[in-house]
């Protein structure tokens, strides 16, 4: 009687559970989280002049952040076209060592070309890193003035899902963002960027 090699069947096995729900094909998934704003910081001060500088912040609350997309997994490797949007009220103004209270907000609406890689394994948590590319339309709003650009932006950040069936996946997830420094009634350049915390759903087709 042959003697029967459990090798290749175990092989056979794990790539089967390591792949269970790792299909490949178009998906869409939706999120909405926490967008975590640090201090604006004034880059370059042109109100003051350059021969005055002046430290500004424009200090944030913690706000709302809201996504939609589309995409397609081609097994470990996925890539979407995503709208992003995400909204933090101004709290105060520190300027010339002195501190008001504003009345105000900084939003974003922005359209990313996102690359993720999922950690397959055998169950069905599914770790992953994310990062994308693309544009945003920034608008800092207050009593007095409001000012809008279209400025390059970015994100990096990591996250788990965790695979409810074979088409529908929970996510939670932690990003990065930031854009290019954003100029306000050529008064100065602000640092813009957001720690998010979001939680979605992604259905395959």
């Amino acid at each position: 009687m042959k003697k029967i090699s459990f090798i290749p069947l175990l092989i056979l096995l794990l790539t089967f559970s390591l792949n269970v729900y790792a299909g490949e094909g178009f998906y869409m998934g939706a999120n909405i989280g926490l967008s975590m704003s640090g201090d604006m910081e004034m880059t370059e001060n042109l109100y003051f002049g350059s021969n005055n500088p002046q430290d500004v912040e424009l200090e944030c609350n913690s706000g709302i952040a809201l996504g939609a997309a589309a995409g397609y997994d081609f097994g470990s490797a996925r890539i979407e076209g995503e709208l992003a949007y995400q909204q933090n009220d101004i709290d105060k103004i520190k300027a010339v060592n002195q501190e008001d209270e504003v009345s105000g907000d900084v939003s974003s609406f922005a359209l990313f070309i996102n690359g993720y890689y999922d950690f397959h394994n055998s169950s069905k948590f599914t770790p992953f890193i994310t990062a994308g590319l693309g544009f945003a339309k920034v608008e800092i709003e207050d009593t007095s003035d409001n000012d809008n650009d279209t400025l390059f932006a970015y994100h990096i950040g990591a996250g788990i899902g965790y695979a409810l069936t074979e088409k529908v996946t929970i996510e939670s997830k932690y990003r990065y963002f930031a854009t290019s420094n954003f100029e306000f009634e050529n008064e100065g350049e602000f640092e813009n960027n957001r720690h998010n915390l979001l939680f979605g759903v992604r259905v395959d087709f």
